[in-house]
């Protein structure tokens, strides 16, 4: 399973084709009313909270595929680690944490405002609303009662969702390590060879680690 499909999120004024998802069958979809819903496929997982719990107009946030090099949209947002620091003014990109995943948070909002997302045990607490990862799918605390859901056949997701959360690390580090930055790179190669022993990752990050000064 490839991280293929793009994901363009339009909003606020600010356009840009800036995610990848996995190409595979969809394992998981709901829809809920005010128009939120959640989706898993291919190793990747997204939901949009529309419910304003959060405190702000919408909450997507994205788990499985890397970030890709922006294809269109805000000029602002040049390349992959700017993207990780530079704050626009209603599209906000938070990379969090989350055991050994990074889950990109991304906040937007009308206003202007926008809440800081925190890590609490294994759950992503941003304003008033809660996110986890449970299975295939996220887990929102305040998500309405869906008025369509899927599930599908779930089989190969650990292995595709396990090579995807590597390539995360891998393309972060390989730009590092790209852009003459050898010493914050080797962390994250080390992490991912620890963490994603048996991927395709982690032995491509075997071989950068040997040729890094």
């Amino acid at each position: 399973m490839s991280c293929s499909k793009s994901v363009v999120i339009w909003a606020a004024g600010e356009r840009g084709e800036w995610f990848e998802f996995g190409s595979g069958k969809p394992v998981y979809f709901a829809a809920a009313a005010d128009g939120s819903g959640m989706y898993s496929a291919g190793g990747s997982m997204m939901t949009v909270d529309y419910s304003g719990a959060s405190g702000v107009d919408a909450l997507v946030v994205l788990a499985g595929c890397p970030v890709k090099r922006l294809a269109g949209g805000n000029s602002r947002v040049p390349d992959l680690m700017a993207r990780y620091t530079e704050k626009l003014e209603r599209t906000q990109f938070h990379p969090v944490p989350l055991g050994r995943q990074e889950v990109m948070v991304i906040t937007i909002s009308e206003s202007g405002g926008h809440p800081t997302p925190a890590v609490n045990g294994e759950t992503i607490v941003v304003g008033g609303q809660s996110i986890s990862i449970d299975g295939v799918r996220f887990r929102l605390a305040k998500f309405g009662k869906p008025v369509e859901e899927f599930t599908g056949d779930t089989a190969g997701w650990d292995e595709a969702h396990t090579e995807q959360q590597a390539r995360v690390f891998l393309r972060r580090a390989t730009q590092l390590a790209g852009a003459g930055r050898a010493e914050p790179a080797k962390p994250l190669l080390s992490r991912i060879v620890k963490d994603f022993p048996e991927t395709n990752a982690a032995q491509q990050a075997r071989e950068l680690l040997f040729k890094l000064p």
